[in-house]
């Protein structure tokens, strides 16, 4: 019996199929790829969260209504209405309409600062698992000072100091989430640090910059990224708590989590209407986390 030995990261292990014909070898990507779309869950929620960009990116084509204008007469519209599907809220503005337009800022308070607090956590984790002595110590103790705090009243805490807005829902949530991500990057850079590329570096005589740009931050990518992308979820429940509170997007501006709250006075009346954007908010939410597991899965290529 011959064994065989699982695929390379790089795919460099040439296949061959039942005619016995040899089959040009996958790339990494190419792996990493397939692997996912044999995730049905990751697919589907792949393509809802695909589904719900597209539709904020493209609100000022298919939002029926303008989302800031409101028409008393139609206030607290049923779902079904003739004119206005989705309903309309206290205001009698379209619910549909700001549900479309409230994605845009949503997704953004969402997206925008994982990719922040991933660009600087990284750095600063990556430095620290490098540098390690008093550079590394004092970098690490100031990420733990954070830790003092529960993520959401340093959010609060940070938002009601900066004032309201979406730059200052963007600004908090990094903040909350980068001595996170410095600690996943720290602990990789640990991991890769003494292995043979990196010595081999060193004695070449490349400077510490040079090494951590082009030898660590490479190989220690995908834990930090598929942590950063387990977090855009909670980042998007944290920015429409933050709009919740009253911290977020300032009125008319639609936004999920300030639409929560502005309807949550009319949920006797009309309680699913009041329950659509806590739906989104949770729908993308899924969205994320579910692609972020299918994607940790599929980065995983060791256990092919």
């Amino acid at each position: 019996m011959v064994a065989l030995s699982p695929p390379s990261p790089a795919g460099a292990a040439a296949a061959f199929n039942p005619g016995g014909d040899l089959v040009a070898p996958r790339s990494y990507l190419g792996e990493v790829r397939a692997r996912f779309m044999r995730k049905r869950a990751g697919v589907v929620a792949l393509t809802g969260l695909t589904a719900l960009i597209l539709m904020a990116a493209l609100a000022p084509l298919i939002a029926p209504y303008d989302p800031t204008i409101g028409n008393a007469v139609q206030r607290l519209r049923p779902i079904g209405d003739t004119l206005h599907p989705l309903g309309t809220d206290e205001q009698g503005r379209d619910i549909l309409s700001r549900l479309i337009w409230g994605g845009q800022l949503s997704l953004l308070t969402g997206f925008v600062p994982v990719i922040i607090a991933t660009t600087i956590g990284t750095a600063i984790g990556a430095t620290a698992g490098y540098m390690r002595g008093v550079v590394g110590t004092v970098l690490m103790r100031t990420m733990d000072m954070f830790y003092a705090f529960p993520a959401i009243m340093l959010a609060i805490a940070i938002s009601a100091s900066l004032g309201v807005g979406a730059r200052s829902t963007i600004i908090a949530i990094s903040i909350v989430f980068v001595p996170s991500i410095s600690r996943v990057a720290e602990a990789a850079t640990k991991r890769v640090i003494f292995l043979e590329y990196i010595e081999a570096a060193r004695l070449s005589g490349a400077n510490t910059r040079t090494i951590i740009f082009s030898q660590v931050l490479a190989n220690i990518f995908n834990p930090i990224f598929i942590y950063a992308s387990g977090l855009v979820g909670l980042s998007i429940v944290l920015a429409s708590g933050l709009s919740f509170l009253g911290l977020g997007s300032k009125p008319p501006t639609p936004e999920w989590g300030f639409m929560l709250n502005s309807l949550r006075g009319s949920i006797y009346l009309q309680p699913w209407v009041a329950a659509l954007p806590g739906l989104f908010i949770f729908v993308t939410s899924m969205c994320c986390n579910i692609v972020a597991d299918s994607l940790r899965d599929a980065l995983d290529i060791r256990d092919a």
